[in-house]
């Protein structure tokens, strides 16, 4: 067979790899898509040299149903050891509740998601997981899961990944998040009331596309 003759095969080939890149792009960007549900001002936390938080964002995994968290921080974030409380309201029984205790009082909450870690040789090490209001009043703060998360830094963000229903087998929560040391919390947002997250809106809000760095 002449060089000529293959060449009808080898245009054809490489037309079924364009297309099949062209139709695998729309999952690629899906995957990436964020949407924005807090802002932070910068500046207004206790410590000036620990986490300031500048954004929240999240984006749900269907096919795993995993809620991935991305809290964006001005500034680089800290690879080495930082804490992040995601704390939310699942719209249960008001009983089950506690007020939040840092600086947005008002806010009622009955799940509490903790990333409090040290990088170690096999990943992020210390207090992970998920507790309530009976986990909080026993100083346990991961008496529902433990050891749960997918927890990464990608520059200026922390990334915490988890099983929606490890928090709840509903489709909407009300939430804010604290960030700052293992030790210590030092920013929180909103500064007032809490961020809504509703996987069954049929209209996204603000988006952003995560490309590794936050886009201002």
């Amino acid at each position: 067979m002449t060089s000529k003759q293959q060449k009808p095969h080898s245009t054809s080939t490489r037309i079924a790899v364009l297309l099949a890149f062209i139709l695998f792009l729309p999952a690629i960007a899906a995957a990436q898509v964020y949407t924005v549900i807090s802002f932070d001002p910068k500046g207004d936390g206790r410590d000036a040299s620990l986490a300031d938080a500048a954004q929240l964002s999240y984006r749900h995994d269907k096919e795993q149903d995993i809620l991935w968290f991305r809290i964006a921080l001005y500034g680089k974030a800290n690879e080495q050891t930082f804490g992040v409380n995601l704390v939310i309201d699942t719209g249960g029984d008001e009983a089950s509740k506690l007020n939040w205790w840092g600086g947005n009082k008002t806010f009622k909450f009955d799940k509490l998601v903790t990333a409090a870690v040290t990088r170690g040789e096999k990943g992020y090490e210390g207090t992970i997981g998920v507790t309530d209001a009976a986990g909080i009043s026993q100083q346990r703060m991961n008496n529902l899961r433990q050891n749960n998360l997918q927890t990464r830094v990608e520059g200026d963000s922390i990334l915490i990944g988890i099983k929606r229903t490890d928090i709840t087998d509903k489709s909407k929560m009300n939430l804010l998040v604290a960030v700052g040391s293992k030790e210590q919390s030092n920013d929180e947002m909103p500064n007032v009331g809490s961020a809504v997250l509703d996987l069954a809106t049929a209209k996204p809000g603000v988006r952003e596309i995560d490309v590794g760095r936050n886009n201002f």
